[in-house]
């Protein structure tokens, strides 16, 4: 079915799961949306927008921007190259780092943490709704040089959606310590078109501080157990959606390149069963992820057809990089 006509189709999954990546946000009193510095957590002080940069009728971007505690961001167009635009990060003068993007730097982020200033620098490379990436530095303390912590690329996010830019929301506290919240997209696409496979991409989570910024999801169980009880909700209602029994759960597809990726999923339940476990897999629930689905497709599918080769092909993907 023509993935333009299933966004309005698939609008009930947007409420569902915006309900559920709300509860996450307020999930445990240990685990807090923050408000307000406290404990060493992180704060939101500022964003920059580098968009006014931009001249489009001449193709390139190019200026300078003061951010704060004596650092600049100097763009410029990259010299016999068309649409890349690189940006030096100065700290009192003094080169930080340079990077380079095929199309513009949109944004700047400005935090703080007790003692530490950081900044994250939002580069877009162009395309349909991909692909984004989060450069940190930090400067530790007053009278500390500024140094690059790493970068985080975002994959397949858009500007204004909430694994596409930093925001308070997505700043957490643990037991003192400040952790930053993204979306994986790995699953984009996945089985269906990319407006109904939102429903796919699961919380991983950084912990913020001077030292760098290790992946540290697994302290983050409550996060997932309340998204998965918001997909089992959703599945609730498609399921009450059925008229009669679907044959099967997909047209899945396996093998190498992009054979997975021609598998088709078979409408809204299928979808949402496949989010579930995908979310039990990041939760680190193997064996629950696969008694749930192999239960649910027994219980709303007339066969099995399809469901080892699922099996098989999400496993290939969560294998594919750290979560």
């Amino acid at each position: 079915m023509d993935c333009a006509r299933q966004v309005k189709r698939s609008a009930f999954l947007g409420v569902i799961m915006a309900v559920a990546l709300l509860g996450a946000g307020i999930c445990a009193v240990s685990v807090q949306a923050l408000g307000k510095t406290q404990d060493g957590c992180a704060r939101l002080t500022e964003k920059l927008d580098l968009m006014p940069f931009i001249n489009r009728k001449a193709h390139e971007q190019r200026g300078v921007l003061e951010a704060g505690d004596g650092v600049t961001l100097t763009l410029a167009p990259v010299k016999n190259s068309k649409n890349e635009t690189q940006l030096t990060v100065r700290h009192r003068a003094k080169v930080a780092a340079t990077l380079k993007t095929t199309y513009y730097f949109s944004a700047c982020f400005c935090l703080e943490a007790r003692q530490a200033r950081y900044w994250v620098v939002e580069a877009y490379t162009g395309g349909a709704h991909c692909c984004f990436t989060h450069y940190y530095f930090c400067r530790p303390e007053a009278g500390k040089p500024v140094r690059a912590l790493g970068q985080i690329d975002l994959g397949h996010a858009q500007e204004d959606d909430d694994w596409g830019n930093l925001s308070p929301g997505n700043i957490f506290c643990l037991q003192g310590q400040p952790y930053i919240r993204y979306f994986d997209t790995r699953f984009a696409a996945f089985g269906t078109c990319y407006a109904r496979s939102h429903v796919m991409f699961f919380p991983v989570f950084y912990r913020l501080s001077p030292d760098g910024m290790p992946l540290s999801s697994r302290s983050f169980k409550e996060v997932y157990q309340r998204e998965i009880q918001g997909l089992d909700q959703a599945i609730t209602a498609a399921a009450g959606k059925l008229t009669s029994k679907p044959e099967k759960i997909g047209e899945i597809k396996t093998g190498d390149g992009d054979a997975v990726w021609d598998s088709r999923l078979s409408g809204d339940l299928a979808i949402l069963l496949t989010a579930r476990t995908i979310h039990y897999l990041a939760a680190r629930e193997e064996s629950r992820a696969w008694q749930t689905l192999k239960r649910d497709v027994g219980k709303y599918y007339r066969t099995d057809q399809g469901l080892e080769a699922l099996k098989q092909n999400l496993l290939k993907i969560m294998a594919e990089s750290p979560y």
